[in-house]
């Protein structure tokens, strides 16, 4: 499918972006968006417990992790 391969493309360059600047969070809360897109839950809750970790507040792993809630249960 076409989008799997941009997704896996997107998933690709957001690991290089987060690899050569850690401090840009914007990149890590990109990419678990982009593993929600691509259906994988478990990756995309993994990453935002890790982003709630240095960013409590954080809204897009808030929804992250409150969607999986409500659709694991």
């Amino acid at each position: 499918c076409e989008y799997s391969k941009q997704y896996s493309t997107a998933i690709d360059l957001l690991n290089q972006i987060i690899v050569l600047n850690s401090w840009f969070a914007p990149a890590t809360t990109e990419k678990s968006k982009v593993l929600l897109m691509m259906a994988d839950w478990d990756q995309a809750s993994d990453l935002a417990f890790k982003i709630l970790t240095s960013e409590p507040q954080n809204p897009t792993a808030l929804h992250i992790l409150i969607l999986f809630h409500l659709c694991r249960e």
